[in-house]
């Protein structure tokens, strides 16, 4: 009882510890070498100075194991980034304490470019990044990795899916500059206060990081 209790004691402060080390690199930019990839968004970095991190990509939600594409996914990590020196550029520490960073090697934003290969969604929950969401749309046109006709979808692209506008609805669609919502010329909140954006195509405002509003587009 005793050791199990002292065990929970180290395991507790070691994760104490890592989310403080993670903490201090988030709005910085630092140098570290991938050791690991434990799935498509997920990698195990060690700094510098000898410290050891898990890093969770910033903007991305790619196939969790077991589903489709997770594989592919998980492959194309390890291609972009196992054992390459990449930099760090630290925006948050999540709730499991690991740093959310973008991870840049050879000058390739891997977030970027697991999503323009379709292996990866555009994690609209956390992120409004506009070059994601630009991706993304590109890679759905293309039809690349999971966004292909008729190909299995994880449950990110499912998702993504359901709060897309409608195929077929017709613009010019107005967005809120306010709150990143946008409208179509049927919804009640066209014309609203703030809606000053213009956008030709539903997938175009999708591009910019706007949403479709939820009380007539979907």
């Amino acid at each position: 009882m005793l050791g199990l209790l002292a065990l929970l004691l180290v395991s507790s402060s070691w994760a104490a510890q890592s989310a403080a080390d993670a903490r201090r690199l988030v709005g910085t930019r630092t140098t570290a070498t991938v050791t690991s990839v434990v799935d498509g968004d997920t990698v195990h970095v060690v700094l510098a100075d000898g410290v050891t991190l898990t890093v969770r990509l910033d903007g991305i939600d790619t196939p969790e194991r077991g589903e489709p594409y997770s594989t592919e996914a998980t492959r194309a990590a390890r291609v972009l980034l196992l054992t390459k020196r990449v930099q760090l550029q630290g925006t948050d520490v999540d709730r499991y304490g690991r740093l959310v960073a973008r991870v840049l090697t050879d000058g390739v934003d891997s977030s970027l470019q697991l999503v323009r290969d379709g292996l990866a969604c555009h994690y609209t929950r956390y992120s409004s990044d506009a070059a994601l969401a630009a991706a993304q749309a590109d890679a759905q046109r293309r039809g690349a990795g999971f966004w292909a006709a008729g190909t299995p979808k994880p449950a990110c692209a499912v998702g993504t899916l359901k709060t897309q506008a409608p195929a077929g609805v017709a613009g010019p669609f107005h967005g809120n500059s306010s709150s990143h919502v946008f409208h179509a010329p049927t919804c009640t909140n066209y014309n609203c206060r703030n809606c000053s954006v213009v956008f030709a195509t539903g997938a175009e405002a999708e591009a910019a990081g706007f949403k479709p509003a939820g009380d007539c587009l979907r």
